[in-house]
């Protein structure tokens, strides 16, 4: 055998101060279900839905819609396949060109989860047909973009808050270990950020208590 045959059989690991785990809460489950089983199994019940993003672009004179607004969600009465739908270009001048407009249409989720995952050639033409007749839209868009997200939206169930605390009181027992994400204190980009800017404070903050307690 050679060295490198060698070292490729051998499990390797490293040492470090701190780690924090930004991963979607049941990738963490699964790391942290080692450790602590009873921690790993409340991680892991946090459940996810997807969504599908349509982004669709047209002229403006296509639009009928004054698009007075940043956008709209859909009631789940409405029993359309579309959950919301963001006026990109309304929010932000610099999504599109003068005299266009682009919409990202969001579908799927809690309520219907497999149109996360549905082919792009079926679901286009069921959001079209629903987004047409609300925005008053004529002719096909210019430009079209479909991203599918599986599984990594997080539903928050009643008695999220007191599952969220148990799991961060039974993780605060390892030392130098955070968890972050949007599986726990908010979904939103400015959520996340906070979340992940908290957890590292509250690492360093124990990397400094450890250094001090050295001396």
């Amino acid at each position: 055998m050679t060295n490198d045959e060698e070292t490729a059989g051998r499990s390797s690991f490293e040492l470090y101060d701190a780690v924090i785990l930004a991963t979607p809460s049941h990738v963490a489950a699964g790391l942290l279900r080692p450790i602590d089983a009873e921690r790993g199994r409340r991680g892991g019940t946090v459940t996810h839905s997807g969504t599908a993003i349509v982004s669709l672009g047209y002229e403006r004179d296509q639009v009928g819609h004054s698009l007075d607004g940043m956008g709209a969600v859909v009631p789940a009465i409405e029993r359309s396949p579309i959950l919301a739908c963001s006026f990109s270009s309304q929010k932000y001048a610099h999504r599109a060109p003068d005299s266009k407009v682009l919409l990202r249409v969001f579908t799927g989720g809690a309520r219907r989860p497999e149109l996360a995952e549905l082919e792009d050639d079926k679901l286009l033409p069921m959001v079209l047909e629903h987004i047409e007749p609300l925005l008053r839209i004529s002719g096909q868009p210019c430009y079209c973009d479909i991203a599918h997200w599986p599984n990594t939206m997080p539903q928050y169930h009643v008695g999220h808050n007191e599952l969220v605390a148990d799991i961060e009181r039974r993780t605060a027992d390892i030392a130098a270990l955070e968890l972050c994400g949007n599986a726990f204190h908010g979904v939103g980009l400015p959520d996340c950020i906070h979340g992940g800017e908290s957890a590292a404070e509250r690492v360093v903050a124990a990397i400094r208590q450890k250094g001090t307690e050295r001396k």
